[in-house]
């Protein structure tokens, strides 16, 4: 997974990602100091964007950040995980799972 910062920001933020990338935004909380220690939002690069605008201020319902943009945490997640190599672990467990409870069976019948 790779991850990108982008730091010390102002206005509205065009920004080079990576398709499918995560992005957490923080705003801070603002000159006049008035609330606590800002907010997050999170976006979701879709469309197979390459370059993202983000908003210089929060959405108007927050009432934590009354400052502008002050960081931005990308997380891209890549590609698929890779396949998980199954060796007979499985098969062999089920086996044997299957054998216990036919002894079980037998024993319990005498």
């Amino acid at each position: 997974m790779a991850l990108t910062n982008f730091e010390n920001l102002s206005g509205d933020t065009t920004i080079t990602v990576d398709t499918g990338a995560f992005l957490v935004v923080h705003y801070g909380k603002g000159s006049g100091g008035s609330s606590k220690g800002g907010s997050l939002e999170f976006f979701q690069v879709v469309n197979n964007e390459t370059t993202v605008t983000v908003p210089g201020f929060p959405n108007a319902g927050d009432t934590f950040a009354t400052g502008g943009i002050s960081s931005i945490r990308a997380f891209c997640p890549g590609g698929p995980p890779p396949p998980v190599p199954d060796s007979g672990t499985t098969a062999m467990l089920l086996g044997s799972a299957v054998a216990g409870l036919g002894l079980v069976r037998r024993y319990l019948k005498r």
